[in-house]
């Protein structure tokens, strides 16, 4: 990474407001206050990712705020996703506040106030910059998450902390399409991050969730070019898909997925015979470890793939004599027609013909230091595309087992829906029956109630009757004469 700004060789006088000037100009108009600017150390470093900006920052204790008034004098419009190694920090915007501990990631937007504190011995954290339109997310729904605590201790968030953590930590300096290559990744690593905070990952565009498939599966041949049994059969089976649509996936590479864990394995053959503390492990069994068990056909794919064979390749190394490659995609064979000759070793007396013997061994020995150094950068790019591919497939299978597991819980709320609906179907019968049961019992006691009644009133005209009689109000009956 590029150092931005470092107040290591400043005067302590001037340390605090340099810093407070360059985070001004460069990042946004913000206040910074710190207690004790004499003893104040910081330190920044930047990488430009094309789409992205990444930075690390070190710092002792200090507190920032961005007011509007410092909004409508600038703002770049940005999304920042941060997160400390060491130390802790408090955000707040959008009237919620983030305690985060190390390693914990926390979302703002620098087109609204903001404020942030460092505490105790200070901070030593990294910070993604991107535009809103970046990942394929509403910005309304982005703006829910400010300010608010994403766990990196969760199995997204460790893969994208890991990520920019090993990118940060020293890697070589990044070609152009690296730099883009890589971009895309940390894009991926942070929509699935926020996705799965948002629960949103079956709204992402289907080239998202391809292309994370396609490191997943990428991720995995990498780490199984050993196994023997390695095929796209294997492959497919590993990720839960056919072959056919496994070949699908690999359509717009360069390569076919059987090309491509040859082209690999052949690259692991030619680092391992390039490696001096390897010398004496035979050839026939550099090839076995990748898989390649038959010495006549290792030696021609070898020779197609790199021009020389693999003694060949092996003495030049040895030598310091190690041939170019040829630029070809990975995973294709090298034309043999005219357009592309086999490449010869390459010397220094090949290329300084009529230097002394003195200046040929200087430059020889000065070519073979930068071999060595773009040896290294090449595996330490290797190994960063493979750990970049690696989190965005375990990313991938995340997403994958939590879906899984939400559709589980949604079919047994189903299954359990459907039997409260059952069982208030049964229940509103056994009702409808009981009140039908009602009604009758209820026609039948009115029907009985009627005749009591009637009986009732002439039991009451007959007592009348008699109580009449009884009084002498009515007369007596004479018997008719017979």
């Amino acid at each position: 990474m590029q150092t931005l700004v470092s107040t290591n060789d400043m005067p302590p006088a001037e340390r605090f407001d340099r810093w407070s000037d360059h985070l001004w100009k460069v990042i946004a108009p913000m206040r910074v206050r710190c207690d004790d600017p004499q003893t104040f150390q910081g330190h920044i470093a930047g990488m430009d990712l094309d789409t992205v900006q990444i930075s690390s920052v070190t710092s002792t204790p200090c507190d920032g705020r961005r007011t509007r008034q410092m909004i409508r004098r600038s703002d770049p419009e940005r999304f920042q996703l941060a997160f400390d190694q060491y130390g802790s920090t408090t955000i707040s915007q959008d009237r919620r506040t983030a305690q985060a501990r190390p390693m914990d990631l926390v979302l703002f937007h620098t087109s609204r106030p903001s404020e942030a504190a460092t505490f105790d011995v200070g901070t030593r954290g990294i910070m993604v910059v991107f535009p809103g339109d970046l990942l394929p997310l509403p910005s309304r729904k982005l703006e829910r998450l400010t300010a608010t605590v994403l766990p990196g201790g969760g199995r997204v968030g460790r893969l994208l902390t890991g990520f920019l953590s090993s990118l940060v930590a020293g890697g070589p300096a990044y070609g152009p399409a690296d730099r883009m290559r890589l971009g895309v990744v940390v894009a991926d690593l942070m929509t699935a991050l926020l996705a799965h905070h948002l629960d949103a990952e079956d709204n992402l565009p289907r080239e998202v969730r391809e292309r994370s498939l396609l490191l997943r599966v990428r991720a995995f041949i990498q780490q199984h070019l050993a196994d023997h049994d390695l095929s796209p059969a294997t492959v497919a089976a590993a990720h839960g898909l056919s072959v056919r649509s496994l070949h699908r996936l690999f359509a717009e590479e360069n390569a076919g997925v059987a090309a491509f864990i040859r082209a690999e394995r052949l690259a692991r053959c030619r680092r391992d015979l390039a490696d001096p503390a390897r010398e004496g492990v035979p050839i026939h069994a550099v090839a076995a470890r990748w898989g390649f068990f038959e010495s006549a056909s290792f030696t021609r794919a070898f020779r197609a793939a790199f021009g020389v064979t693999p003694q060949e390749f092996r003495r030049a190394a040895a030598q310091g004599r190690l041939p170019e490659d040829g630029a070809r995609p990975v995973g294709t064979r090298q034309d043999s027609s005219a357009d592309h000759p086999p490449l010869a070793p390459v010397s220094a007396a090949d290329v300084l013909p009529q230097r002394s013997n003195q200046e040929l061994t200087r430059a020889n020995r000065d070519l073979t230091k930068d071999l060595a150094v773009a040896r290294a950068q090449a595996e330490a790019a290797e190994q960063a595309a493979a750990t970049a591919e690696a989190a965005a497939g375990q990313a991938r299978a995340e997403l994958d087992r939590e879906r899984e597991q939400h559709a589980g819980e949604a079919d047994r709320l189903r299954q359990e829906l459907d039997r409260a609906r059952t069982e208030l179907a049964q229940a509103r019968e056994r009702h409808t029956a009981e009140t039908d049961r009602l009604r009758e019992d209820l026609a039948a006691v009115r029907e009985q109630l009627g005749d009591v009644r009637g009986r009732l009133t002439a039991a009451q005209a007959e007592a009348r009757t008699v109580r009449q009689q009884s009084a002498g109000t009515l007369p007596a009956t004479t018997p008719s004469p017979n």
